[in-house]
């Protein structure tokens, strides 16, 4: 009835036991259901993070024209924030942390719009960018979480950045967490069966460590919780 996979430690019941199939139709008709329904699911998450991740970097590309400076860049210190300058400041907050709750995101808006601030080196482009943070720090709680998601993903009460690649394990994790309630495990092993189920590859262990270490922590008995996205 079923086998042995010796990559994921499990048994998969064997499609062609005709016999299974005959005796136990309603079995089968839920199992099909119940994937078919959480591909699709997988899949739109997976198309939607590509999609963004491709604009949000077009959209922070340098502003630079051998003919002189683009004429829509933020200049001056009361000048408005342009879009692909919040788009840099958010990038960054979720470059040095993969997860970051909100409290975490305003709070390290206004570091980076002091650290900015304080830079000389290259005045105009680094204060363009300082007052993209303050600006994105004072936005209302609704704009802010938009801005947000232009780059990560919202799971649950935290955001998670979206990965650049399209085949990603941060995808699995951050479909896997949304299924679960708040606070939830995850295993070993119910990571790399939904990643060969819809990535179609074999996760190395640095794959696996790397997309693991970056956005989760492991608790007493070896399970995986998201993390709380305060970390400093």
């Amino acid at each position: 009835m079923c086998k042995r996979r010796g990559v994921l430690k499990d048994y998969k019941f064997i499609s062609s036991d005709m016999s299974f199939i005959k005796h136990y139709p309603h079995i089968v008709n839920e199992q099909e259901s119940a994937w078919s329904t959480h591909e699709m699911t997988l899949q739109e998450s997976l198309e939607v993070s590509n999609k963004v991740a491709w604009n949000t970097r077009k959209s922070t590309r340098p502003n630079v024209d051998s003919k002189g400076p683009n004429p829509n860049t933020s200049k001056g210190r009361d000048g408005p924030a342009q879009g692909s300058d919040v788009l840099s400041v958010l990038g960054t907050v979720f470059t040095a942390n993969k997860v970051r709750s909100m409290q975490a995101v305003v709070r390290d808006l206004r570091q980076l719009a002091a650290k900015y601030a304080s830079n000389r080196k290259d005045g105009s482009k680094l204060q363009a960018l300082s007052n993209a943070a303050k600006s994105c720090a004072s936005l209302s709680h609704d704009e802010l979480k938009h801005s947000i998601s232009l780059v990560a993903a919202a799971v649950h009460d935290v955001f998670v950045a979206k990965p650049e690649v399209k085949v990603s394990l941060r995808n699995v994790l951050i479909f896997l967490f949304r299924k679960k309630e708040p606070n939830a495990t995850l295993t070993k092993q119910e990571i790399l069966a939904t990643a060969a189920t819809y990535l179609k590859k074999e996760i190395t262990d640095r794959e696996y460590h790397q997309a693991v270490t970056e956005i989760c922590i492991s608790t007493e008995d070896g399970h995986l919780v998201l993390k709380s996205g305060d970390e400093p």
